[in-house]
């Protein structure tokens, strides 16, 4: 028996990228936060997804990310 997640989910992956709604605002859509620092988060999260939208950034694949980060953290062990 498939939950009503799992057909949203299948559902949203058939819809083409540009009609997809705007899932992780929805999920971010949380009472007002209670720390500082749950409020910037929130403000990142928000902003990052607006500058998805808006293709000014570059998504890359999660291996091609972790390798990416890998590499510098091997080149500069000890440095953030």
């Amino acid at each position: 028996m498939t939950s009503k997640i799992d057909d949203r989910a299948a559902r949203e992956l058939v819809r083409a990228a540009t009609d997809r709604e705007r899932p992780v605002k929805r999920l971010t859509a949380i009472p007002a936060p209670k720390l500082a620092a749950q409020a910037e988060w929130l403000e990142r999260a928000n902003s990052r997804c607006d500058a998805v939208e808006a293709r000014t950034v570059t998504l890359v694949q999660c291996d091609e990310a972790l390798a990416r980060i890998r590499a510098k953290l091997t080149r500069n062990p000890g440095h953030p």
